[in-house]
């Protein structure tokens, strides 16, 4: 009956009766370990002239309705098509599809999905003299809680020792699992426990929930993970994860009138948990958590380039040099992109969530060597180790070049060794919280220099470009670049408005002829070359000073714009990184 069933679908489809309706794939997505969940738009036909709509998925590009195929979704702003059973640690192509009444079948555009390791999360019960209802409602909320977390989160290593503990007037837990639950009937369920196993993995509980990279000091979440994973639930490009010192919402279940117990709000709740940690917040101790937050193509080349503007941001890429070292080197786009050695193959391993850097000209991996000058270098293997398999951590500041049509945003990566993979299957051993990552140096050098996980830390982390965005980015720099010239021109220009007398005759025509000049020569600079204008164009400015004297004390001229930093909006210029503990703090805000 089944291939009876399958070859008169096969038929119907391959001899429809209408037209095929115009689907398009929503690029946004979740996934956990064995679900996952798209969206889709559907144009020129209502859902009421469907015969069904839905996703379908395969291992291979062009998954039909004839690999795997489910019309199950959540109607929630919209439909979310969930997508199960998924194999963990599998690379799938999914793609939406909707079928006429007439059997005519359209397609959206195939997107890739990567789904994760499935979690260990386990629980022990210590009833503590509770009664038969109390130990039947706790332990059937522990496995439902999770059942959840372990089909849609990577988390591991994390056992939760549950205690019924009267006196609790709700519940509570620490840092690493140690779970009290209290009397009230209300907080004994699934909810609960799974907004308390939130703390369990560092909410409110570990320093990084409180490092304002990732929760802002309006509590606003910043990392990418995080909100895109509310923006896809709820269906809102506006929508972010936010929280105070201890709570996040939506989807904290933050408290027992909270817990509406739909399935809905426990996928939200274990799907935003997991990419807390992909963000950096780290579960079970150690780093943070690996995932597929780079979207890579095996086949593409790339190039890296530091986000600091004194290791390349402007004029360098990341290249293997002689002995398989590696080096930024000052090169444009152009020169980049037909040279190998600065072109990077990326590739995914969805077991340990780690990516593998092999250089085009040569075939070796980065690999990871030692602390210090040099410590990330290149290897030649056939088939990558544990010391080749990177972290790559997402930045949470953007870096955009240039304006309009010609301009690129982007987010730099750090790169790290995650210290934690001795077992090859993603469980963290020997994790260490504050790995090494590879860091731009002075003199065009490399190293491998503790993670810093402060938005400032440009020289820690890499943008990742194809040779059109590496193009695009050259054109953008040199807008960015011009601008910033513009501006120190216009400044000088202010500055010498101020009333003033001329000690030297022509100080005035000078100063102009200066800065026309610098402003000429600079639009047929390199980009390299441009920041050199910039300090010309402040040289001329000091130049002038000493050529004039103000004609009144009281209207001095204006100078902070010559000082490095001058808005102190950033460390740039500290000799220490500003520091927050519980017994003082120093800022710049």
């Amino acid at each position: 009956m089944e291939n009876l069933t399958l070859a008169t679908l096969t038929y119907c489809v391959n001899n429809p009766t209408d037209a095929a309706p115009d689907v398009k794939t929503d690029t946004r997505y979740a996934r956990g370990a064995t679900v996952a969940f798209g969206r889709s738009t559907i144009e020129g036909l209502s859902y009421n002239d469907l015969l069904e709509h839905g996703f379908c998925w395969s291992t291979h590009p062009n998954p039909t309705i004839f690999d795997n195929r489910s019309t199950e979704y959540i109607s929630h702003n919209g439909y979310i098509y969930v997508m199960r059973p998924l194999t963990p640690s599998t690379v799938y192509y999914v793609r939406a599809y909707a079928m006429t009444k007439g059997h005519a079948v359209g397609y959206g555009n195939v997107i890739k999905i990567i789904t994760i390791p499935k979690g260990t999360v386990c629980y022990t019960y210590n009833s503590n003299g509770a009664d038969e209802g109390a130990n039947a409602r706790i332990n059937y909320g522990a496995q439902k809680a999770l059942a959840y977390w372990n089909n849609l989160t990577s988390i591991r290593g994390l056992h939760v020792t549950i205690n019924y503990s009267p006196g609790t007037p709700t519940a509570d837990c620490s840092y690493g699992g140690w779970m009290n639950m209290g009397a009230n009937v209300g907080y004994q369920r699934a909810g609960t426990i799974m907004h308390e196993m939130g703390h369990a993995i560092g909410e409110g509980q570990h320093g990084m929930w409180w490092n304002e990279t990732l929760r802002n000091s309006q509590g606003i979440w910043q990392g990418d993970q995080g909100n895109a994973v509310v923006q896809f639930l709820e269906n809102d490009p506006t929508r972010t994860a936010d929280g105070d010192n201890m709570h996040f919402g939506p989807y904290g279940i933050n408290g027992a009138g909270a817990d509406d117990c739909t399935s809905f709000l426990y996928i939200g709740n274990s799907l935003l948990n997991q990419a807390f940690g992909e963000d950096g917040l780290p579960p079970t101790g150690g780093f943070a958590t690996p995932a597929y937050v780079f979207p890579q193509e095996d086949d593409v080349k790339y190039y890296l380039k530091s986000e600091s503007e004194d290791y390349g941001l402007y004029t360098g890429y990341l290249f293997e040099g002689p002995n398989r070292l590696l080096r930024w080197k000052e090169a444009t786009a152009e020169v980049a992109t037909v040279n190998d050695s600065a072109a990077w193959y990326i590739t995914f391993d969805p077991v340990s969530q780690h990516y593998m850097f092999r250089n085009a000209a040569t075939g070796n991996y980065i690999t990871y060597n030692t602390s210090g000058t040099n410590g990330f270098r290149t290897i030649e293997k056939d088939v990558p180790g544990l010391t080749e398999k990177l972290h790559l951590l997402k930045g949470r500041t953007n870096v955009t070049m240039g304006r309009g049509e010609d301009s690129i945003t982007t987010k730099g990566y750090w790169i790290a060794y995650p210290d934690s993979l001795t077992d090859g299957q993603g469980n963290k051993t020997n994790a260490k919280g504050d790995p090494d990552c590879l860091s731009g140096r002075i003199n065009h050098f490399t190293a491998a220099n503790t993670i810093q996980q402060y938005n400032d830390a440009t020289d820690q982390r890499w943008l990742i470009l194809t040779a059109d965005e590496a193009m695009t980015f050259e054109k953008g720099a040199k807008t960015n670049l011009l601008d910033e010239l513009a501006e120190m021109i216009a400044l000088i220009r202010d500055m010498a408005e101020t009333p003033h007398n001329e000690d030297v005759s022509g100080a005035d025509l000078t100063l102009e002829a200066s800065l026309d000049d610098i402003w000429n020569r600079a639009q047929q600079a390199r980009n390299q070359e441009i920041p050199s204008y910039v300090a010309e164009a402040r040289a001329a400015g000091m130049e002038f000073l000493g050529n004039v004297t103000p004609k009144s004390a009281d209207r001095p001229f204006e100078l902070n714009f010559l000082m490095n930093n001058p808005g102190i909006d950033n460390n740039k210029g500290w000799s220490e990184r500003p520091t927050f503990n519980y017994s003082c703090c120093e800022y710049w805000q």
